[in-house]
């Protein structure tokens, strides 16, 4: 569901960020300094400051993106360059670029903000979501998570989805579904291939470990 219209500054960047997701940036195109620096300057007046991540280029951006807000400026350099940690806000749709004819100054765009039409999702799904998830993070990282990651979530897959591996394109894909439920849909599909192509590669590495260690004996038997 679209709301009113906006004018927002555009950062077009080769990724894409969640609602809810902390992303780090490291800024040092002398347009989005200026970016960073206004953005400061704003929120030292008590004045939010937001700005648009997304992906693709100037030239051809992405229709459905992510508002972000700085959440911490980790570094300074000595050149102009930043370190910074940015924090998604809401997603939005880009009605219209409005590149800025200074080439200092960064591109605006004209945007309506996206909400899910209905805040209903499916428990079934969300359930199904939490324990595949659970069961990913296992198997990579040798046990489930704690519970209490997951609590207090207001949009669930938002959540999961900032750890599951998707790339840049999987998470655009992921921004621009229409509510909950497609984007819970979409993570355990991804999440249950992963597990399966987990489970093949496991069965691949055993059968070279035992062929493998088969040629090593035969070898060695050959030589005597």
């Amino acid at each position: 569901m679209a709301e009113s219209q906006n004018i927002i500054p555009l950062f077009p960047l080769p990724l894409a960020v969640f609602p809810t997701e902390s992303a780090p940036l490291h800024i040092f195109e002398p347009r989005y300094r200026k970016l960073v620096r206004d953005a400061m300057d704003s929120e030292k007046r008590k004045e939010p400051f937001l700005f648009g991540i997304v992906l693709g280029s100037p030239e051809k951006m992405n229709s459905v993106g992510c508002a972000v807000r700085i959440q911490e400026i980790l570094r300074e350099y000595d050149d102009g360059r930043i370190d910074l940690l940015v924090l998604g806000k809401k997603r939005f749709t880009l009605n219209e670029a409005l590149p800025s004819d200074d080439e200092e100054d960064y591109d605006r765009g004209a945007v309506e903000w996206l909400t899910d039409p209905s805040s209903d999702w499916s428990e079934q799904l969300a359930n199904h979501a939490y324990m595949i998830h659970r069961e990913m993070i296992k198997s990579i990282l040798g046990s489930h998570p704690d519970t209490y990651f997951y609590q207090s979530r207001s949009i669930l897959s938002y959540f999961i989805g900032q750890s599951i591996g998707l790339d840049p394109q999987g998470k655009q894909r992921m921004l621009e579904c229409l509510n909950e439920n497609e984007r819970l849909e979409f993570m355990i599909e991804y999440m249950t291939q992963y597990l399966q192509d987990l489970k093949r590669v496991g069965k691949i590495q055993h059968n070279i470990q035992n062929s493998w260690s088969y040629l090593i004996l035969s070898n060695n038997g050959d030589k005597e």
